[in-house]
């Protein structure tokens, strides 16, 4: 079966007016409910906002709650680069090299062992 042709969506109400201008909403027949009036602002002096809260339109991709941390890699691998040199001051590299040395002169006391008996 092949997938059905996508169909474009026409709203009967794309602004949100109709929602807007619904005045028996709940939020606001409790509002009502309590005094409150259309046109005052909300608070106890009426001081605050008078209009709804309208959402900001984001023109670019990016994601919800997105910050700029363009540079956090490079003091991420400072940091890094730091413990790697306090660390290499604790172990140095020729421990390493001596004790391979140890290891390859154990092996060879070992043949040559076996060779006598």
């Amino acid at each position: 079966m092949l997938a059905e042709r996508k169909r474009k969506v026409i709203y009967s109400n794309p602004r949100g007016t109709l929602w807007a201008n619904d005045k028996q909403k709940f939020g606001q027949r409790m509002l009502e409910s309590m005094g409150w009036q259309e046109g005052q602002g909300l608070g106890k002096d009426q001081a605050g906002i008078t209009e709804s809260i309208r959402p900001s339109f984001k023109f670019d991709n990016k994601g919800l709650g997105y910050k700029n941390k363009s540079n956090d890699w490079i003091e991420d691998n400072n940091v890094y680069e730091q413990i790697l040199s306090d660390l290499s001051k604790y172990h140095k590299p020729n421990n390493l090299v001596a004790k391979q040395d140890e290891i390859k002169d154990l092996e060879k006391k070992t043949k040559s062992s076996n060779r006598l008996q």
